[in-house]
């Protein structure tokens, strides 16, 4: 019974650090009233997040992973693939480490990440649901790749990241493409 315990806390420890890993390039994003969204650090000085929580075109501002709050601007818009970009100050903090949503197969384990105002990260556990070669959502966008888990998005997961168990990643989380699943728009198309 010790091996077990020992392998599940081992299996447990990965994911936290999968989690931190993964939270380094992530932020809160202040661009709606109440709550708010997840970005993620794309490029430097470029925050992407999921447009359909970007309420407002001017007023927005983020918080990074130590708490501080910045200004940020509206780079640009695509409600078709429900994604926004943000200008941020370069070099605040870490550009996100991808990896490759193209590898996943049904089954395999992910992480959807958020970061809700001036707390830490959460995180959210599942597999794999689907993946599947490119395809149109009903917002008329062009995804390059179909790839869904059975994770719940909570209020403030939006526009966060999808990472694998290394903390990598795989693409923005988006609860208005594909109801009722979680879908996640890939790298490959945010690119």
């Amino acid at each position: 019974m010790t091996t077990d315990r020992s392998t599940l806390v081992a299996f447990s420890d990965q994911l936290a650090d999968a989690v931190a890993a993964g939270a380094r390039s992530m932020v809160a994003v202040h661009g709606r009233l109440r709550l708010p969204s997840t970005g993620i650090h794309w490029r430097d000085g470029v925050v992407v997040t999921t447009e359909a929580t970007v309420r407002r075109d001017t007023d927005l501002s983020v918080t990074l992973p130590d708490g501080r709050h910045i200004p940020a601007t509206l780079a640009g818009r695509d409600p078709g693939t429900d994604l926004a970009a943000l200008r941020i100050p370069a070099g605040e903090l870490p550009v996100a480490e991808f990896g490759d949503p193209a590898r996943l197969r049904p089954g395999h384990l992910v992480l959807a990440l958020a970061r809700l105002g001036d707390g830490g990260p959460r995180a959210a556990f599942g597999a794999v649901s689907a993946t599947g070669g490119g395809w149109r959502c009903w917002k008329g966008g062009q995804v390059d790749l179909l790839l869904q888990s059975d994770l719940t998005l909570y209020p403030g997961f939006g526009g966060g990241p999808l990472v694998d168990a290394g903390g990598r990643v795989l693409g923005i989380n988006s609860g208005g493409l594909s109801r009722p699943l979680a879908t996640t728009i890939p790298a490959v198309t945010v690119d």
